[in-house]
């Protein structure tokens, strides 16, 4: 079975990954046009984001500290503090910095294929730094307008992407020219993040397929 990663994100643990199925990767367009400084410079940032998105899911964003992240991702905290005046900034920068990775989207031609490959990807994402990132906004971190906002653009970028295949589908026929795409996703990973960061019961492969046929019916018996 094929594993397809976002690529560019973290050494320890994964953003998103895919089993299987055809993907087309979308790049998020920005300043720059995702270009990234090369040579050391590059290599700082990519271990700094690394390690902010790693201490994000094991230690939180509350004990998250510049120096622990230039101790972590082998830096100088001076390096550190030249490029962010404070913690707020280092973690803005870095969640915004993921909306210009490379991200593959399902498109096997098939609507409920497509959908129960991204649904895994999001189990996945939610078992790792995902669901770090999420623990750090209903804490401490939305109390800082930099990392709220940067948090914000990342989420509704995702869920976008998700859009589009939910769009796709309704070209091909499979759900009803009038469906919200964005209110159809919504509905459709509300329950998976609530098990999955909430209530703690197990979400496996065979609920995430359960959710998406659920879906799927739901949308077309409202037409």
């Amino acid at each position: 079975m094929e594993c397809v990663k976002l690529r560019g994100t973290m050494q320890h643990g994964r953003i998103l990954s895919v089993p299987g199925g055809d993907m087309d990767p979308v790049r998020r367009g920005g300043a720059g046009d995702g270009k990234r400084p090369g040579g050391r410079s590059a290599r700082v940032s990519a271990s700094v984001q690394s390690a902010v998105l790693e201490m994000l899911v094991t230690v939180g964003y509350t004990r998250l500290s510049m120096d622990a992240v230039a101790e972590r991702a082998g830096v100088h905290r001076a390096t550190l503090y030249r490029r962010f005046p404070n913690k707020a900034a280092m973690i803005a920068s870095t969640l915004s910095q993921l909306t210009d990775e490379v991200i593959p989207i399902p498109d096997t031609g098939s609507l409920e294929s497509d959908l129960s490959l991204l649904v895994v990807a999001v189990l996945e994402n939610l078992r790792g730094v995902g669901g770090g990132i999420i623990r750090a906004f209903v804490g401490e971190a939305s109390r800082e307008p930099e990392v709220e906002a940067a948090g914000r653009a990342l989420w509704e970028y995702r869920l976008g992407l998700a859009a589009a295949v939910v769009r796709r589908g309704s070209a091909r026929g499979e759900l009803p020219d009038d469906t919200d795409p964005d209110a159809f996703v919504e509905e459709l990973v509300a329950p998976i993040f609530f098990r999955a960061l909430i209530t703690g019961k197990e979400v496996d492969a065979d609920y995430a397929r359960a959710r998406v046929l659920r879906q799927i019916d739901l949308a077309r018996s409202a037409s």
